[in-house]
C-alpha cells in the first residue's frame, strides 16, 4: 500500500499513517485485520445498493461509500448510530438503529449484504433467524459477505468461546454447515498474513493446555487462584511495538488454502 493509497481511507486514514496513535500493536493488528475485510469487499459493492449489518463506528462503511451505488447501515449501538448518522451520513450513505433479527426493509432490497465479525455474537438459536433476514433483504443474485474469527486458532478442543461476547466460534468446516442450511451456494475464503504476523497472532492467542485441562478446573473447585496463574495473566505475553512501523494491509491476503490456519474466515453466500 502506497502512502498515496492509504490516504483514501477515513477512519484508517489517520490510524494507519499517525501509527504512534496506536497503543498496543495488538490493537493495530486488529484493525488491520477488521478493514481488510472492507477492502476485501470493495469489488463486490462496487456500483451495487449495499447493506452492512453490524457496522459498528461506520468506518468501514464509510470507505466502501467511496465504490457502492448506496449503501446502508445498521446496528443496535445507538449512541454509535447517533454519532455516524450526525459525522458521515450523505445522498449516498445512511446510518438506522436496528435489529439484525428483524430487518427493516422490504424483500429483495439490496444487491449485497456484509456482516463482518457479527455471526459469532448470535446463540446458535438465534442464528438461523439472522441468515434468514438477510437472505431475505438480498435480492435474487445478490450475494452476503460474512466474516468471523476462526475458531481453530482461537480455542482448544472442548472449549466455550473466550470472548465473553461471542456465544459461538465457527472453524471451516462448522461455519459451513451452518451457512448451508440457508444459502443455495457457498465460497469459503481465509484471511492469512505474512509469517511474522501470523507468528504473532498464533502466540498473541497461544495458550496452555496445562492450564486450561487441569489448573482452571482445579481452581475452579478450590475457589482459588495460585499465586503464579495470577503473576502470568500480569506478564501476558506483547509483541514488539516496532511491528507497527513494519506491517500493514499489504501484509494481509485472501486466500482458498489452508483454510483451517487462516486468522480470519470469509464467507461469500448466493443467493439464487
Amino acid at each position: 500500500m502506497t502512502t498515496q493509497d492509504r490516504r483514501i481511507y477515513s477512519d484508517g486514514r489517520q490510524r494507519v499513517e499517525k501509527r504512534s496513535d496506536w497503543r498496543s500493536t495488538e490493537e493495530y493488528l486488529s484493525y488491520l485485520r477488521h478493514f481488510a475485510a472492507y477492502r476485501f469487499a470493495e469489488d463486490y459493492a462496487r456500483g451495487k445498493r449495499v447493506l452492512e449489518v453490524g457496522c459498528g463506528t461506520g468506518y468501514g462503511s464509510e470507505h466502501l461509500s467511496q465504490v457502492a451505488g448506496s449503501i446502508v447501515s445498521i446496528d443496535q449501538w445507538k449512541e454509535g448510530i447517533a454519532s455516524c448518522h450526525r459525522s458521515l451520513s450523505n445522498d449516498k450513505m445512511s446510518f438506522i438503529p436496528a435489529n439484525a433479527l428483524n430487518l427493516p426493509f422490504e424483500d429483495d432490497a439490496f444487491d449485497v449484504v456484509i456482516s463482518f465479525q457479527v455471526i459469532e455474537h448470535f446463540s446458535p438459536d438465534d442464528c438461523p433467524r439472522f441468515l434468514q433476514e438477510i437472505k431475505r433483504a438480498l435480492k435474487k443474485g445478490g450475494i452476503f459477505l460474512a466474516t468471523t474469527p476462526n475458531s481453530n486458532l482461537r480455542l482448544l478442543p472442548l472449549q466455550k468461546q473466550r470472548n465473553p461476547e461471542h456465544m459461538r466460534e465457527y472453524n471451516h468446516r462448522t461455519l459451513r454447515r451452518l451457512l448451508e442450511a440457508h444459502f443455495e451456494e457457498i465460497d469459503l475464503l481465509g484471511l492469512t498474513a505474512t509469517e511474522e504476523v501470523l507468528r504473532t497472532e498464533r502466540k498473541l492467542l497461544e495458550q496452555s493446555p496445562v492450564d486450561f485441562y487441569l489448573r482452571r478446573p482445579i481452581n475452579k473447585v478450590t475457589g482459588k487462584l495460585r499465586k503464579r496463574e495470577t503473576e502470568k495473566q500480569k506478564e501476558k505475553w506483547q509483541p514488539d511495538m516496532s511491528l507497527i512501523n513494519r506491517v500493514d494491509l499489504d501484509d494481509y491476503r485472501v486466500t482458498k488454502d489452508a483454510l483451517a490456519e487462516c486468522i480470519d474466515l470469509y464467507a461469500l453466500c448466493f443467493k439464487k
